[in-house]
C-alpha cells in the first residue's frame, strides 16, 4: 500500500511539528484540528476531531493517519482507520487505548501503531541504536524531560 497522503489530526505544538516535519520529507500533508489554523505550511482544515464521522471525508482522502489527539480519542479515530483499511500512529502512552488498538490491529491489512510518541516510541528507538554499540550492556537508563522524578 502506498504511503504518500498523511492526515495529522491535532494541530498543537506537537502537532504542527509531526506535520511540518512529515511535509518536508515529501509527503503530501493535510492537518486536521477543532479550531482553525494560519500560515502553516501544509492544508489544514478545521473539523470537529471527537466526530469521526465529520473526519471521514479527510480520513478517506489520505493513506495514513497520524493522531496527535488527546489519547481519549485515538480508539475511535484507529477504528476509522482500521474500516478504511489505512496505516494508523499516534502518540499515546495511555496502556489501555494502546492494548484496545492492538487488539483492533489483529485483523488490520494496514500498520496500526500506537505509542510513536517520544516516549515510549522515540526514546526507545534511540536506546536501542546507543546499545546496538555495544558488545556488552549492564544497563541503560534514558528519561525525558515531560516525566515527573518520582512517578
Amino acid at each position: 500500500m502506498a504511503l504518500n497522503k498523511v492526515l495529522v489530526l491535532g494541530l498543537g505544538k506537537v502537532g504542527r511539528l509531526v506535520a511540518t516535519l512529515l511535509q518536508q520529507s515529501g509527503f503530501a500533508v493535510t492537518g486536521v484540528d477543532g479550531a482553525a489554523q494560519f500560515g502553516l505550511p501544509f492544508t489544514a482544515l478545521q473539523v470537529d476531531v471527537s466526530n469521526t464521522g465529520a473526519l471521514r471525508p479527510a480520513l478517506t482522502a489520505c493513506d495514513a493517519v497520524v493522531s496527535c489527539l488527546p489519547y481519549h480519542l485515538n480508539v475511535a479515530v484507529a477504528r476509522a482507520a482500521h474500516e478504511l483499511g489505512m496505516h494508523y500512529f499516534d502518540l499515546t502512552e495511555d496502556v489501555p487505548t494502546t492494548n484496545t488498538i492492538r487488539d483492533i490491529s489483529r485483523t488490520s491489512k494496514a500498520l496500526m501503531a500506537p505509542q510513536c510518541g517520544l516516549a515510549p516510541g522515540f526514546i526507545g528507538i534511540v536506546g536501542a541504536h546507543l546499545a546496538s554499540r555495544f558488545e556488552q550492556l549492564r544497563s541503560i537508563e534514558l528519561r525525558v524531560g515531560a516525566l515527573p522524578m518520582h512517578p
